[in-house]
């Protein structure tokens, strides 16, 4: 099996670490504006705060085994995490999403932070599991947002949060959830 979709715990230091994310960059860096496919990678943590991504990115099915890092990233295309799962603290705060963002059916262990996110265009949340905290407080979704069948197994904090247009939570769960001042 390749290093990027190896499971060996070998790659989270030291030199397959560093192959690995020349890999990656390299990957980033040929698709320019357009794919850069991350479909079934297996990610020995990965931070890219603060960076501008120009590409469209698939990390369909990715997993994320240390932690990941999205801090003050702006994904100026499409992103896509159908069914990633991240086995570590997640931070997307504050990521800006230009294009659809989709985390359908992707799964959080432990938490996941959202906080000051920007969705400038479609957000899509549905089946997608949070088994530690879902942080989305002072978020902006500009367009439509998705939780359609989302678990969300501890505390959810929508808090602040603003919904611009359609906001669908049909069939979502909640164990403790913070929907205050949130505007709709």
């Amino acid at each position: 099996m390749c290093l990027m979709h190896s499971k060996d715990p070998g790659k989270e230091a030291g030199a397959l670490f560093e192959e690995f994310m020349r890999e990656f960059e390299a990957i980033l860096t040929t698709a320019g504006g357009g794919v850069a496919s991350f479909q079934n990678f297996v990610f020995p943590g990965l931070s890219l705060a603060g960076r501008v991504i120009q590409a469209e990115c698939w990390f369909e099915n990715a997993t994320f085994t240390q932690f990941a890092s999205f801090n003050g990233a702006n994904f100026t295309r499409d992103v896509d995490f159908t069914g990633a799962i991240f086995t570590k603290y997640t931070d997307f705060s504050p990521t800006t999403f230009t294009q659809s963002a989709c985390f359908r059916n992707a799964v959080f262990n432990p938490d996941a932070h959202f906080t000051g996110a920007n969705f400038l265009w479609y957000a899509d949340f549905a089946g997608a599991i949070f088994m530690g905290d879902g942080r989305f407080a002072d978020v902006t979704f500009r367009r439509h947002a998705s939780f359609s069948g989302t678990t969300f197994k501890h505390h959810a904090w929508f808090s602040r949060a603003r919904f611009t247009e359609d906001a669908v939570f049909s069939g979502a769960a909640f164990t403790d959830a913070l929907f205050g001042d949130v505007i709709f």
